[in-house]
């Protein structure tokens, strides 16, 4: 596995947050259209390779739930803020919660949704067994296996209860 050391991280942070001021600016440089399409060719590759493994099927499932199942309450939010909150239940399910603070702290930075209340959607038991209903079955998990099982459980639950 790739790991990206804290400095070259906190570097790419700071570029990233020029491209978003270029872009809100309205200054579609040449830098801005390099990160878009590296973006893109790279989301490509990645999702390629990782094929089958600890990705982020199951945000992307998240995403596919939520719009099949709660469209108006959820239309006016973009595919990448739901897939967000998706990857908090993602990193519980892979077994890294440790990332959730951080990746409510950037959300929270950049003003994205962060719990299903943000998106208009009840957290009750009834919004709970659609998404584990429509989980469980989908590609994201592993076909009997109860592990994988009680991992969606403890995520979503994570999720339910986040305020």
């Amino acid at each position: 596995a790739y790991v990206l050391s804290e400095r070259s991280f906190n570097e790419l942070i700071n570029k990233t947050e020029k491209y978003i001021s270029d872009i809100a600016c309205g200054q579609l440089t040449d830098t801005v259209e390099q990160v878009i399409f590296t973006t893109i060719a790279a989301t490509g590759v990645i999702s390629g390779i990782a094929r089958g493994s600890n990705q982020c099927a199951l945000a992307h499932k998240f995403y596919e739930c939520t719009r099949k199942h709660f469209f108006k309450e959820s239309r006016s939010y973009l595919h990448g803020e739901i897939v967000g909150i998706g990857l908090l239940l993602q990193n519980h399910f892979n077994g890294e919660c440790e990332n959730n603070d951080f990746l409510c702290s950037l959300m929270e930075k950049y003003n994205m949704p962060r719990t299903l209340n943000d998106i208009g959607i009840k957290a009750d038991s009834a919004a709970f067994n659609v998404y584990y209903d429509y989980l469980r079955s989908s590609s994201a998990i592993e076909q009997g296996s109860n592990d994988k099982l009680e991992r969606l459980e403890k995520g979503l639950k994570y999720l339910f209860e986040m305020k």
